[in-house]
């Protein structure tokens, strides 16, 4: 069975039965959700909903967050590319990437909503839903 790591879209349209995966940097994104005077009342509410399920199920073995850390962007930028300016798509896909490298029998599933991260997605070989 394949690895599902999702992005933040992806949680916020549904919170999977299965283990899955998110980057720390999603908990960030739900965060800044949470707070912008730019998302509507029912994005908002998503996003705490979602922010309170990994505050309860932490410990409970039903997803896993990856820390990113900045040499992942190897995995999706040419070296010679200036890192400093990739986004947070960039980077939460160069997270689920690099988790594909270690579940490669596994396979890895990428979840996202938003169409250019799927498209990027594709690019770098992920399978995505």
């Amino acid at each position: 069975m394949a690895i599902k790591f999702l992005d933040t879209s992806s949680l916020l349209l549904q919170i999977p039965v299965d283990f899955f995966y998110i980057s720390d940097l999603t908990l960030i994104e739900l965060e800044g959700i949470k707070n912008s005077s730019n998302k509507d009342y029912e994005v908002k509410q998503k996003a705490r909903t979602v922010s309170r399920f990994i505050r309860d199920n932490y410990d409970n073995n039903k997803f896993k967050i990856v820390s990113y850390n900045i040499n992942q962007l190897n995995y999706v930028l040419d070296p010679e590319e200036d890192k400093t300016k990739a986004n947070n798509d960039l980077k939460i896909l160069a997270t689920a990437c690099w988790l594909k490298h270690f579940y490669e029998d596994e396979g890895l599933e990428f979840y996202t909503n938003d169409i250019y991260l799927f498209n990027l997605a594709r690019i770098k070989g992920l399978n995505n839903r």
